[in-house]
């Protein structure tokens, strides 16, 4: 489980040019640099973005370091207008990769096969179709050879759709062999089993504050919980989590 206890923002240095989700470069009291999903971003986005996180730690694949970070309200009042949409209170912070290019596709044969299919059935089992080849949310480190999978705000997406998923998702050729293979699907189900067991904590421990849509605290969010608990469930039915691929 993550660490809960927020790290202070000392500066709010600026938007960042990829992301719909309106992210902000910002530095911590730790000295790093966090890429920051604040009030902007919608408390949906950063609830699905905490708790993808986890699961994705939990299960060994190589999610960008992540955290809570706090912009106070004294910093807050300081911010220029262009700037105020990371609000203030607690958002979500993942820590800037360093010397990282955006991820093509044609580079799959840099990425073992396990790990192109392990993320791919992880993005089928938290229901995330933004992984596209056009757009794959994934940085690539050459010097390391080691690739960071980043953004699941759209994960639990209510629209999802099986064959839209598997004709655009970047390493959606390694699935034939998990189809063709009831051992390998087992297999999986049972190392998702691993990450779901991990769900009531990673859940009991998000900020209070994140139930409002606002810094006054006087509109709910209404995260569907049980929408997003019914589609991690499916790892734990026989035969759920494939239906329809």
């Amino acid at each position: 489980m993550h660490k809960t206890k927020p790290i202070q923002i000392i500066e709010v240095i600026d938007k960042m040019t990829q992301g719909m989700s309106e992210p902000i470069l910002c530095k911590c009291e730790n000295n790093e640099e966090y890429i920051v999903k604040g009030l902007g971003a919608g408390r949906s986005s950063q609830i699905s973005e905490w708790v993808c996180a986890n699961l994705a730690q939990s299960l060994g694949l190589p999610v960008a370091d992540f955290a809570l970070v706090e912009v106070s309200e004294v910093l807050y009042d300081e911010l220029p207008s262009r700037l105020r949409s990371i609000g203030s209170g607690i958002a979500f912070g993942s820590k800037k990769v360093q010397g990282p290019s955006w991820f093509e596709g044609v580079g799959t044969g840099h990425v073992s096969e396990e790990l192109q299919s392990k993320i791919l059935i992880f993005d089928l089992w938290i229901k995330n179709m933004d992984r596209t080849s056009g757009n794959p949310n994934l940085l690539y480190q050459a010097e390391s050879e080691s690739l960071v999978i980043i953004d699941h705000n759209l994960a639990f997406d209510k629209d999802f759709n099986s064959s839209d998923f598997l004709a655009t998702h970047v390493f959606a050729d390694c699935f034939a062999d998990i189809a063709n293979d009831l051992v390998a699907r087992a297999e999986m189900e049972v190392w998702l089993q691993k990450a779901l067991a991990t769900l009531d904590e990673v859940c009991n421990n998000l900020p209070r504050e994140w139930e409002w849509s606002n810094v006054e605290c006087d509109l709910p969010v209404n995260y569907d919980y049980g929408f997003m608990r019914q589609v991690l469930e499916r790892c734990e039915q026989k035969g759920k989590l494939w239906e329809g691929v």
